[in-house]
């Protein structure tokens, strides 16, 4: 029931927006004859910190640091967006990333992970980790003076995790080297604004924040007892684009907030979290709608 209302709410409210968006100025950077765009993003994390936990039934996770214990050394994100522009400066858009784990850390310990005993001194591994994000969002912008552009921004996330340690297993306790945090994975709405500043005709910097804190919750999922869960996540980034004709290209600092949080009478606890940050390349172009 509670989701029902959520969705409701937020169609009402986009669609007052888009109502109401029709009647506004356009932004300089957004012509009227601009109904589509398509977008390519790939995200090069220069420092990753955090740590995964999973439990499970009788034996409690290791906490392993993606760092220390995980050797993280590299982490990646292509994606894609697809937008639908309105007059007055309001857009829908969907997008989809997709993030590469790298990591190899030999430890002179044996670790438990899902159940799993794991011999250490053999090396764990984190390449297989599978991990994509969903996005639907609603924008709207204003002009306010000196060129400046706010813009508010609201819509859903969906994150899917699949965390990977492989390693030599020890006999004796569980088999399985992952753990699929995608079987609970639920969408969560968020909220963010941004400021854009127009340098010159053909360029524009922008600064954006936005996120979501879910507070510990008891879900419908069940697995050997109800499932409780936590979720939040933040992005910050400063942005620079340069236009030239139906392009964009853009250049971004980007820092990133992940946390995933479940817990059951079988799986007790299984914690991710992620803190990170690099630079994000972007190209967008901008499909002239038909006259």
């Amino acid at each position: 029931m509670k989701k029902i209302i959520l969705i409701t709410c937020l169609f009402v409210f986009f669609n007052s927006w888009i109502k109401f968006s029709y009647s506004q100025p356009t932004l300089p950077d957004d012509p009227l004859n601009q109904k589509w765009s398509a977008e390519l993003t790939y995200w090069n994390a220069f420092t990753s910190h955090g740590y995964v936990q999973v439990g499970e039934l009788q034996y409690t996770g290791d906490k392993l640091y993606l760092s220390r214990d995980l050797g993280i050394n590299r982490l990646i994100s292509p994606g894609i967006i697809i937008s639908r522009h309105y007059r007055g400066s309001s857009s829908f858009s969907f997008s989809a990333e997709r993030f590469f784990f790298s990591g190899h850390k030999i430890l002179d310990r044996n670790i438990f992970y899902n159940g799993a005993l794991i011999k250490g001194t053999d090396g764990l591994s984190i390449n297989q980790t599978w991990y994509y994000r969903f996005k639907l969002s609603f924008e709207k912008s204003f002009h306010s003076s000196d060129n400046l552009y706010p813009t508010f921004i609201a819509g859903v996330i969906y994150d899917g995790l699949t965390f990977y340690v492989n390693g030599t297993l020890l006999p004796g306790y569980g088999k399985e080297q992952h753990e699929d945090f995608v079987t609970q994975a639920l969408p969560y709405p968020f909220a963010g604004a941004r400021l854009n500043k127009l340098l010159s005709p053909k360029s524009s910097l922008s600064f954006e924040m936005n996120g979501t804190y879910i507070p510990l919750f008891k879900s419908f999922f069940n697995e050997g007892g109800s499932i409780f869960l936590k979720y939040s996540t933040a992005e910050a980034s400063l942005h620079y684009w340069f236009k030239q004709k139906q392009f964009k290209i853009g250049a971004a600092y980007l820092w990133r907030l992940i946390k995933l949080y479940e817990y059951s009478a079988e799986d007790d606890p299984n914690d991710f979290f992620l803190t990170t940050s690099g630079i994000q390349l972007n190209l967008r172009y901008d499909f002239p709608s038909k006259k």
